[in-house]
């Protein structure tokens, strides 16, 4: 149609002749040829090396040899390649969410002056510390040994029973001369 629609008329009652004519020739009944596949159905094969590894480099080099033998498609490659650069790009993977804790936890211990308490937290601190930083904490753990008469435990903190006395609170200071 003159506006770009599509024309609303049936084939066989269309009024305008030409366009009648050139549509009984282009059947709008018949669907649309559809588009060969580009290449082979894909075969399942052996499973390539570096693969439940994720190991990118020895999966590259396995489909550079698949290419040279001619065992693998071009495309196929081509698209294998493109995913490859895209995890590349993304860097190593980061460690699980319980890992994560594990090292916050242990940063928070060391962060507020308390030694790693066991052998898999001293293993931790181990790769993420210099041995200097090591050398300190065990101190740190030594000091403690020392000081503790083995009655040091948690207890719990009652607000009634604590907070019946007299508090008293300092004066603050408003300026810098002491007034």
């Amino acid at each position: 149609m003159k506006k770009g629609g599509p024309c609303p008329w049936p084939v066989d009652r269309c009024p305008v002749e030409a366009h009648a004519r050139w549509r009984r020739g282009h059947r709008e009944a018949d669907p649309p040829a559809r588009p060969a596949p580009l290449g082979p159905a894909p075969t399942p094969g052996p499973e390539p090396p570096g693969l439940q590894e994720r190991d990118l480099r020895t999966l590259a080099w396995w489909l550079i040899a698949g290419i040279l033998r001619g065992d693998a498609d071009a495309r196929q490659a081509s698209v294998v390649v493109s995913l490859m650069r895209t995890l590349a790009a993304l860097g190593p993977a980061g460690p699980g969410e319980e890992e994560a804790l594990r090292e916050v936890e242990l940063r928070g211990r060391l962060m507020h002056g308390l030694p790693p308490r066991n052998e898999e937290e001293w293993a931790r601190a181990g790769a993420a510390f210099t041995p200097d930083a090591l050398a300190e904490f065990r101190r740190w753990a030594e000091e403690l040994l020392l000081e503790s008469d083995g009655r040091d435990r948690l207890e719990p903190l009652y607000l009634r029973e604590r907070g019946a006395g007299h508090v008293h609170v300092p004066l603050l200071v408003d300026r810098e001369d002491g007034v």
